[in-house]
Order: C-alpha cells, then sequence, then structure tokens
C-alpha cells in the first residue's frame, strides 16, 4: 500500500504486478487560516486515512509526501497503531499525486521493501536455529562437518552460511 500525503489530501495506491491501482483519495478539511480547529480536523483527517488503510490488507506500507504532513502521520499512525506502523516505510515524494508514487518506484522503493523482507526472512530463519540449537532436539546443526553431513544425508531443509564464512572458506563456499 502506498499512501501519498499533504497538507491538502491523501491519496492511496495498491502495488501490485500489474502498476498501481488507486484506492481512495481522502480531503482534507482543516485549513492553517483557521488555527483553533486545524489540530482536530488534522487528526478526524488522519483518522479517516487509517480507516481507510486498514480496509486493505497489505504485507508493506510506504507512506511519502512533500513536507511535515507525512512525518506528522507517522506520529499519529505510531501512537494509534503500532503494528502498522512496524511494517511502513516513510519516504519522502515531491508530491502526493500519482507522479509522486512513480517517482518512489523510480528511487527504488521496491528494491528497500524486498530487502527488508530479506532480513525479516533471515532472521526468523536464525531464530528458528537457535531455538532448535538450545532445546537440543537434533534439528539444527552447525560446523562445518556436521553440515557436510546433514547435506550428503540430504537432511538440510535449510542452510545458512555467514557471509564471512563464504569469503573466507572454500569448503563452506561449496557447500552453498
Amino acid at each position: 500500500l502506498v499512501v501519498l500525503v499533504d497538507e491538502e489530501h491523501a491519496l492511496a495506491f495498491l502495488l501490485d504486478s500489474r502498476g498501481l491501482k488507486e484506492l481512495f483519495d481522502f480531503r482534507n478539511a482543516a485549513s492553517k487560516r483557521t488555527p483553533e480547529t486545524y489540530d482536530s480536523l488534522t487528526q478526524k483527517f488522519f483518522g479517516e486515512l487509517l480507516a481507510g488503510m486498514k480496509e486493505h490488507d497489505c504485507q508493506w506500507l510506504v507512506v511519502a509526501g512533500p513536507g511535515f504532513m507525512a512525518d506528522s502521520f507517522k506520529k499519529f499512525l505510531s501512537a494509534k497503531a503500532p503494528g502498522l506502523s512496524e511494517k511502513a516505510f516513510f519516504e519522502h515524494a515531491s508530491n502526493a499525486e500519482k507522479s509522486g508514487a512513480l517517482e518512489l518506484l523510480k528511487k527504488g522503493l521496491l528494491e528497500k521493501i524486498l530487502g527488508r523482507q530479506k532480513l525479516a526472512t533471515e532472521y526468523k530463519a536464525f531464530e528458528q536455529f537457535k531455538a532448535s540449537i538450545g532445546r537440543g532436539d537434533g534439528m539444527a546443526v552447525y560446523g562445518i562437518a556436521e553440515v557436510r553431513n546433514a547435506v550428503a544425508l540430504r537432511a538440510a531443509s535449510l542452510l545458512m552460511v555467514l557471509d564471512e564464512e563464504m569469503r573466507k572458506n572454500p569448503e563452506a563456499s561449496a557447500l552453498a
């Protein structure tokens, strides 16, 4: 989900294999010319935006825009929906229109998201490895000889090798 937000409105797109699909466009009734209602109307706008985002289940969320409105929404999101905030990227875009979303894609947004996804997958696998070693259930092994044996017996479902080992140890490189 890609959400572009500025002082006037928020525009949301779903990013899928076919490109960007517009989901909603919310207008902000707040105006800095009426400071007595600005904060309350901005909070209402953020609430509507959050409700719209929650209607669309997403694996990753990108919030971007010009100026400080995206930063203000980041604080709102952290307070009101910390779970959603954890899977969010906050970026800068020159505008809150479709061209702003395309700008994000050109800046490597997909690579950034996929990189974080890969890191999360690797972290989860490493945590499972540590838990298995801690339990002593025999479902995880480490060390060149033990890993070589597990691979030879086709008993390995996942092989993790440190980058440093790959560079320094030709035997570790051959296992991978």
